[in-house]
């Protein structure tokens, strides 16, 4: 299998007002979690144990420098090959790079950061709450909560 192979493009975020998609919501009432949106750059990390890849929204970057976002996960490696031990299957961990020179008119930070907001263990996306947990307990930067709460798609 190729790296180009592996990687696999995030979803776009939906809205409300896009046709159908409160439609497609569960409409039983369920556990919501609502997190802030960074407004950043899109990112992937693709780990097998063997194949470390970093990924911008649309493909692998390999060296090509995508907002020094290399130096970053470099950083955390230890912590993600630590999340990848707990599977035999491949993991994807999926995030935005912000602050400083990464977009326009917003300012979280003068320095670069990441956040992770979701994790992909081969084909199966974790459910958030798991996969909020694996983070935190394994020291990877993930987005803020604003708020959980148990209700239906209206009151979302």
């Amino acid at each position: 299998m190729s790296n180009s192979d592996k990687f696999v493009k995030y979803t776009s975020i939906e809205n409300h007002y896009q046709e159908g998609f409160l439609a497609r919501c569960p409409q039983e009432d369920i556990w919501w979690c609502m997190t802030e949106k960074i407004h950043g750059a899109n990112f992937q990390v693709y780990y097998d144990g063997e194949n470390f890849l970093i990924g911008s929204r649309n493909r692998f970057v390999g060296n090509e420098n995508f907002n020094n976002i290399q130096a970053l996960v470099e950083a955390i490696r230890p912590n993600i090959e630590e999340l990848k031990s707990r599977t035999p299957l491949p993991i994807t961990l999926y995030g935005e790079v912000y602050g400083d020179g990464i977009q326009k008119g917003v300012k979280y930070s003068k320095t670069k950061r990441i956040r992770f907001f979701d994790l992909k263990i081969g084909t199966q996306y974790v459910p958030y709450f798991l996969a909020k947990y694996w983070m935190n307990m394994h020291g990877l930067p993930n987005v803020p909560v604003i708020n959980t709460f148990y209700g239906n798609v209206d009151d979302a």
